[in-house]
């Protein structure tokens, strides 16, 4: 796992792992990699025992476009993070 030094309401634009299962896969797909961080690192047991963070998509189409829920981080590569939305500035 790498350093995760990433705040809750962080913007982060995401990347499937070479280790990613094809549900991990499909959720970055669907949502076009664009999540918001609303907590984590969280090992989870029923994803394997492995860390994992809760993320809510900014960015959505197809059937799931209303999920939001856990990834492991072992399955995902951060492209970039962007700091949450100031009160004046962007509204995600």
């Amino acid at each position: 796992m790498e350093d995760w030094r990433r705040q809750p309401g962080d913007v982060l634009f995401l990347r499937p792992s070479p280790r990613a299962t094809q549900r991990t896969k499909n959720r970055i797909r669907e949502h076009r990699g664009t999540f918001k961080l609303l907590r984590g690192p969280q090992v989870l047991e029923c994803l394997g025992g492995r860390p994992c963070v809760l993320l809510q998509p900014l960015v959505s189409k197809g059937p799931n476009a209303d999920w939001w829920g856990w990834l492991p981080l072992e399955e995902i590569e951060l492209e970039e993070v962007a700091p949450p939305p100031d009160e004046g500035g962007v509204q995600w």
